[in-house]
């Protein structure tokens, strides 16, 4: 039976991040779970507490050395990296039986909530071309993988955008390299649209591809960070 650390990176989610708690208890009862909260916020600490959940303060803020931090303390084989604003499904409780000497690492379809057309189709594609194809998996399909593994890559890079996807590439090289797979569980996650209210969906779409093109051309990631702070 593999031992799983749910590690939820947070800033700012106040008493909100309960239902993300929840869903962790209730779909894995004997998971061990880390809140690290870049922004040491009294609320999300006042709910950890009562959660009875571990809470943690990074020695930065930014998410990459917050999800760090918790896999640092974890105590699991299997590490599962959850948003805060994220539930997960009742298929996860498969993680704990995964074959771990077949697939090293790897993640999950993912669904809107509130959804709609246009976000179910943005779902779709990330979920046919990126996962199935690319075998590309971002934080919001709630990456998992085994702790020696992601200690191995030397976890996320020190970032302030993209550390997800350049984790999954070098993790992806990694496994290839020892005969491992990625795992992909198709009954999805369901993560908040809330980062697609402001400026719409079709245009929060557009502006992601932007990024994702400055990331390729080489701009830094602390450049790409403020130009997206910019817009929210």
């Amino acid at each position: 039976m593999n031992q799983i650390s749910v590690i939820i990176p947070a800033y700012e989610e106040g008493h909100g991040i309960e239902l993300a708690l929840d869903s962790v208890r209730r779909t894995l009862p004997s998971a061990e779970i880390i809140v690290s909260d870049g922004s040491q916020d009294s609320m999300t600490r006042e709910a950890c507490e009562k959660k009875g959940v571990q809470y943690l303060v990074p020695s930065r803020h930014h998410r990459s050395s917050a999800m760090n931090a918790g896999a640092k303390h974890a105590k699991g084989n299997l590490l599962l990296f959850l948003h805060a604003d994220t539930l997960l499904p009742k298929s996860v409780s498969k993680l704990e039986t995964l074959d771990l000497e077949k697939f090293g690492y790897g993640g999950f379809y993912k669904s809107f909530s509130p959804n709609g057309l246009m976000l179910q189709l943005h779902a779709f594609v990330v979920n046919c071309w990126k996962l199935e194809l690319q075998k590309e998996f971002l934080g919001d399909n709630t990456i998992f993988v085994r702790k020696d593994i992601f200690e191995a890559v030397n976890g996320f890079g020190d970032l302030a955008l993209f550390e997800d996807l350049d984790l999954s590439r070098r993790l992806r090289t990694h496994c290839q390299s020892n005969g491992l797979r990625p795992a992909i569980f198709r009954t999805p996650i369901v993560t908040s649209s809330r980062r697609f209210k402001k400026l719409g969906v079709i245009s929060t779409i557009v502006f992601m591809q932007r990024c994702r093109a400055w990331y390729a051309s080489g701009i830094p990631t602390a450049e790409i960070a403020r130009r997206y702070a910019q817009l929210q």
